[in-house]
């Protein structure tokens, strides 16, 4: 427990020192724990005088460096020995500081260690053989004071990528201290660890593997401190006024590049961090921010944490850009090969950019990507895929889950395959969304092939029909899908008569349907739709026969019952023959009532007299006659014992008679059969 009064020790590893001075010859004079050789070496060298020769107001400098055998950073004040024995003699206290010291935002608390030896007695030299505790932080390290154009001109020198150190003279050992702990406490933990500086160098200094990095002088007595060149990709103006801002008053900068900087331990890499958190800040269009990361930051695993600095929707710089700006920016081709997935959070941007724009996401679709699979089977997702892959497969499962009917359009416009796939995956809402697209975005839909299913053929016929579509979409389905198209419109409810009118227009297709075998509703439909007597013919009965066989059908429209009897008369079996009789009787009515003008406008080509003849009846029963008569192979017999007795079967009976009477001596046979049957009704 502390005594009363004492400010607390903050938990922590010891920091370990070290005591450099004269013994016959500068050497190590005490450390808290052993030092390895490499160290050591190092050690011994820059904790020596930094120049040949004593210079006034240089007294008590400061040293940091990283020691070569790793995870320790040297940190070192060097004053001049009070009456040496020899010229330039120098004591040097050193932390032997570790990692974990540094990972604080302030490291200024460091310098309260130092402590100058007073004397070389035994007694004086014993503390540095004990290891310190942490010091509590206080407050920060006061930088307001400083010079704005020394600091300014140091950070110039530092980043501006010249080879060699960053050099510059500058008056006042206190200033300059403050100005290598500025810069130093500015930069991120792993930078830190790595940077090497000198506050008082009177000569080029060198550190185990490399020059220092920061080399402060007083005024004329260090070479190199002329201006340094500016490479292109140096710290621009704007950057360099916020980095010199942010040294003089910690700010937001610093926080960002904190959280960006454990990708690299590398003084180049600060101007990229700083220019992209500039541009970010100033609200510059996310793709001049991205294109500016991807393009010093090619590689999609390189600075993958100043990318999602940027990226991530919810602390990133640019998540109060537009979502669907953001989403443009990182799927620009020059960026989304830059990017992994996971740092661009794609799947969350398109999200975001849905909710706000719609259109910007199904801009973004890019069709040819889809490949042979539908669009909302998932491909297999690499362990680290850029944000260009990940397009491929999450925007088009994105848009197939989110998307809603009244977007249908939308969908078409940017993929129609994946307008297809949402309309049958989903169903619903979305077949009446289909149906009632604009033609041609209907005819678009159609080109991805999910509509050539006969399984799905009914659900878009209905959907077509239920909407009361105009022709141009009947056309459009009845092109693509051929005789199932047409099939299936003949089965759907509610059928408009417009269909009937589109699918005559290609009799081949409706031939094709009803060759295919259909039921009687279809075959009362494909009926309707007949174009002339010849379709009829041309077909043939077998196709008409489910509608022959339901009565109540073709009674509902005589057209059907004239298609019925065309088709019976051509044919020659006991169902055509019964068929024959049942409509022949059922129209003969219709015609004595002066009904059915549509099977008689079908039919009257076909019927004997003249076509002007106003007796329908007479010509009926002369046509029937004509085909139950024997004119071409034996009497239908079957086709008179379907008529039932009245006005219809006397008319007929009259017919055959003037026929039989008629006969030439080599017809009677065919006739004798068909009066054996008649006699009884005479």
């Amino acid at each position: 427990m502390s005594p009363p009064g004492a400010a607390p020790v903050p938990p922590g590893p010891p920091i370990h020192q070290a005591l450099h001075g004269y013994d016959h010859g500068h050497r190590l004079l005490a450390s808290s724990r052993p030092i390895a050789d490499d160290d050591l070496w190092l050690l011994d060298r820059l904790s020596d005088a930094s120049g040949q020769r004593p210079v006034a107001g240089n007294d008590g400098y400061l040293t940091g460096y990283p020691l070569p055998s790793g995870k320790t950073y040297a940190l070192a004040r060097t004053w001049y020995a009070p009456s040496p024995p020899r010229p330039n003699v120098v004591w040097t206290h050193t932390l032997l500081v570790p990692d974990d010291a540094l990972t604080g935002h302030r490291v200024s608390w460091l310098l309260t260690l130092h402590r100058r030896p007073s004397t070389s007695s035994r007694a004086d030299l014993d503390r540095y053989f004990l290891p310190l505790p942490p010091a509590v932080p206080d407050a920060p390290h006061d930088t307001t004071d400083l010079d704005p154009e020394a600091a300014t001109e140091v950070l110039t020198r530092l980043y501006s990528q010249a080879p060699g150190p960053a050099v510059l003279e500058l008056d006042g050992l206190d200033e300059r201290d403050r100005l290598c702990m500025a810069v130093w406490e500015q930069q991120w933990p792993r930078l830190r660890r790595a940077f090497s500086f000198c506050s008082g160098a009177l000569e080029p200094r060198r550190g185990a593997d490399r020059p220092f990095d920061l080399l402060l002088a007083p005024p004329g007595l260090l070479p190199g401190a002329g201006p340094a060149p500016q490479p292109p990709d140096a710290l621009s103006g704007p950057a360099l006024q916020a980095l010199a801002a942010d040294l003089l008053r910690p700010g937001g900068l610093r926080d960002f590049l904190r959280r960006c900087g454990p990708d690299s331990a590398r003084l180049r890499i600060v101007p990229l961090l700083v220019q992209a958190y500039v541009m970010a800040t100033a609200a510059e269009p996310p793709a001049a921010v991205l294109a500016a990361v991807t393009a010093r930051a090619q590689k999609p695993q390189s600075m993958r944490l100043l990318k999602r600095a940027l990226l991530d929707p919810r602390d990133g710089l640019l998540r109060a850009a537009p979502p669907d700006d953001v989403l443009r920016a990182l799927l620009r081709p020059d960026v989304a090969g830059r990017l992994l997935e996971k740092d661009a959070a794609v799947h969350a941007w398109a999200e975001l950019a849905w909710d706000a724009n719609p259109a910007a996401v199904l801009a973004a679709l890019r069709p040819g990507d889809l490949g042979p699979r539908r669009p909302g089977q998932p491909r297999p997702v690499a362990a680290a895929r850029t944000a260009e892959a990940a397009a491929v497969d999450v925007l088009p499962r994105l848009v197939d889950t989110h998307a809603r009917p009244d977007q249908l359009a939308l969908l078409v416009g940017a993929d129609p395959a994946l307008a297809a796939h949402a309309v049958v995956s989903r169903g619903g809402p979305w077949w009446s969304a289909w149906a009632a697209l604009r033609p041609d975005a209907f005819k678009r839909t159609l080109t991805s092939g999910l509509f050539d299913d006969p399984a799905l053929l009914p659900r878009a016929v209905e959907a077509t029909v239920v909407v009361h579509s105009d022709p141009d979409r009947y056309r459009a389905l009845r092109d693509r899908s051929g005789a199932s198209c047409v099939a299936a419109l003949l089965s759907a409810k509610a059928l408009s008569p417009r269909w009937a009118d589109v699918a005559a227009e290609v009799p081949e297709l409706l031939a094709d349907a009803l060759r295919q075998g259909l039921d009687a509703s279809q075959a009362a439909a494909a009926a309707d739709a007949a174009p002339d007597l010849d379709f009829v013919r041309q077909v043939g009965f077998d196709a008409f026969q489910p509608l022959a066989e339901a009565s109540a059908l073709w009674a509902a429209r005589p057209r059907r019952a004239a298609v019925v009897f065309a088709a019976a008369s051509a044919a020659a079996s006991p169902s055509a023959d019964t068929a024959l009789g049942e409509t022949y009787e059922w129209l003969y009515d219709q015609f004595q009532r002066h009904g059915a003008d549509d099977a008689w406008s079908l039919l009257t080509s076909a019927l004997p007299g003249k076509k002007d003849d106003w007796d329908r009846c007479q010509r009926l029963a002369r046509g029937t006659a004509d085909a139950v008569g024997g004119r071409s192979g034996p009497p239908r017999t079957e086709a008179l014992l379907a008529i039932p007795p009245g006005r219809a079967r006397e008319r007929l009976l009259a017919e055959l008679e003037r026929r039989a009477d008629r006969a030439e001596d080599h017809e009677w046979p065919r006739w004798e059969q068909l009066l054996r049957l008649l006699k009884p009704w005479w």
